[in-house]
């Protein structure tokens, strides 16, 4: 825990000594010459990578015939295959992810974009590791997140604002380049093959359908049960759906089997109750699967944000990572979040360092509450 916030100070430190050595380099552009090709660098995760889909989507509203590439990572490009916004795909590999990566990926990677020939890139992330990328590939134009001076590298640096939502602060690289902001969305399209899936493998089901995704917090290179809302409570919140006449679709990867597992033995007696599709869909049918269910409930997780995307209202249960910066972006939402008053809670960097609270965030979060917030949304009639 100590070595933590030792390693953040020492980043840091050494961020603010090397942005004297690169001022020469940083000079913002007056304006922007004829854009043609743009690079967009976001390496993590699938729910970050949705909440850029926005920032994305003005960059082509604004240079409609400018190529759009995006770096990722390998778990994550799933998200970008039928966005229209989206000309290219780049695997980044483990670069931008957590501490693996060789100087050989590293570098590979740098020789790849080199070769592209970008104009512009916009940098969606706070690792200077992953802010120097554009410099070393010579792009001239490179605008990106200025995390605790960790934006050394950047001709245009964006602050990172405590408690600004993560999609605003995407469009905020996007604002630096004197670009206005219209009707921003989160974008993930589902083919008709995908959505045709989905029907075939829902509706012989009985009754209307609400997803829950009881796991989550797993990501590469990093893992955070915490975020998870108790598998009793899931269950509990289950059974008052199937009095009502819904089915519970259970979702999620394979670290999520077990919770999906421990709902089918609890409610699945009839062979009805719950459908288990956890580790069973690409991003694409989750995201279809979704699309045809009344409601969607979860943890701060990729697939709640995927629900966001893809139109679905959305019930999002949170904590320790707060809601100001990580709720789903949508106006179709209910979010239940008890952390107000934890003010020893170390959460930082999208990590849980401490708690001395004894997971009081999410402990304190009752049934009762969430099927309120459940009531109250599908009372709004969204289509």
């Amino acid at each position: 825990m100590i070595l933590m916030p030792l390693r953040d100070t020492a980043i840091t430190l050494a961020s603010h000594s090397l942005r004297l050595i690169f001022a020469p380099f940083n000079r913002p552009p007056k304006d922007l010459p004829n854009i043609t090709s743009i690079l967009v660098i976001k390496p993590c995760c699938i729910g970050d990578l949705i909440l850029a889909t926005p920032a994305i989507g003005q960059l082509k509203k604004s240079f409609p015939h400018a190529k759009i590439a995006v770096a990722t990572g390998p778990w994550s490009r799933d998200i970008l295959i039928n966005n229209p916004d989206v000309d290219e795909i780049i695997d980044s590999g483990q670069v931008g992810i957590g501490s693996k990566v060789s100087l050989k990926e590293y570098f590979s990677l740098v020789s790849k974009l080199k070769n592209k020939d970008f104009q512009l890139c916009l940098v969606l992330d706070r690792s200077p590791l992953v802010s120097l990328l554009p410099f070393l590939a010579g792009i001239p134009i490179r605008a990106g997140l200025d995390s605790k001076g960790r934006g050394f590298p950047l001709s245009i640096r964006v602050p990172v604002t405590e408690g600004r939502h993560e999609a605003e602060l995407y469009l905020d690289t996007v604002r630096a380049l004197n670009i206005g902001i219209n009707e921003p969305e989160l974008k993930f399209r589902v083919s008709d093959s995908a959505l045709q899936w989905a029907k075939e493998k829902l509706s012989p089901q009985v009754g209307p359908l609400v997803v829950l995704q009881a796991g989550g917090g797993v990501n590469p290179g990093s893992s955070m049960f915490e975020k998870r809302w108790p598998l009793e409570s899931y269950s509990e919140l289950a059974g008052l759906f199937i009095e009502q006449g819904y089915r519970i679709v259970a979702i999620g990867d394979q670290s999520d089997k077990e919770a999906a597992s421990y709902l089918m033995s609890l409610h699945n007696k009839n062979g009805e109750g719950v459908i288990d599709l956890a580790g069973q869909t690409t991003l694409e049918q989750l995201g279809a699967a979704i699309s045809v269910s009344s409601l969607y409930i979860g943890n701060d997780s990729g697939p709640t944000h995927l629900a966001a995307a893809v139109g679905a209202p959305v019930v999002a249960i949170f904590g320790p990572s707060k809601p100001q910066t990580y709720a789903p972006y949508t106006k179709k939402k209910r979010v239940i979040y008890k952390g107000e008053h934890c003010v020893n809670c170390q959460f930082s960097g999208g990590l849980l360092r401490e708690c001395r609270n004894n997971m009081r965030c999410m402990k304190e979060i009752n049934v009762e509450e969430v099927w309120t917030a459940v009531q109250d949304l599908l009372k709004q009639g969204f289509p």
